[in-house]
């Protein structure tokens, strides 16, 4: 019921590249194995975001990436600030073409262990925060791209 409402945004001016390294810092601490890099060396990069709807976001896909990550790699994210993108990719079999329609849907999953939310809500967080979240086939794996806001 609560996906149907609207999310009630509380943005703040935060440095996005500071804000990545601190939340795998501490699903580092939980045991999640994540690899960050920020292109171009930019951690002073200032949008305006809600960090509870970010946090989430991320979470959801980190999540959905250490699901399918091969043994011992690591989920890779990235963040580049000139296109203003976050990108959370892991190296398993990807998503299969005939899900792809699908994958944002509610209550659509193909894991015995998700409830077909997480991709759901994130993509309606993001879309809420003027941003968007798009599905790209990686060279292995699956890739998420996480649009911000673009003032």
């Amino acid at each position: 019921l609560s996906f149907s409402k609207p999310f009630h945004l509380i943005l703040t001016t935060e440095y996005v590249g500071q804000f990545l390294f601190e939340f795998v810092n501490e699903q580092k601490t939980m045991g999640l194995h994540i690899d960050v890099t920020v292109s171009h060396g930019m951690k002073e990069t200032e949008l305006l975001v809600d960090t509870r709807a970010l946090q989430q976001i991320l979470l959801n896909l980190v999540q959905n990436a250490q699901r399918y990550q091969l043994p011992g790699l690591p989920v890779q994210m990235s963040w580049n600030p000139i296109d203003r993108m976050i990108e959370v990719r892991d190296d398993g079999p990807g998503v299969n073409q005939e899900d792809l329609e699908n994958i944002f849907t509610p209550f659509f999953t193909t894991s015995h262990k998700g409830t077909g939310l997480g991709l759901a809500i994130s993509r309606k967080l993001a879309r809420e925060m003027g941003g968007d979240l798009t599905y790209k086939e990686g060279h292995p794996g699956a890739k998420f791209i996480l649009e911000l806001r673009h003032d």
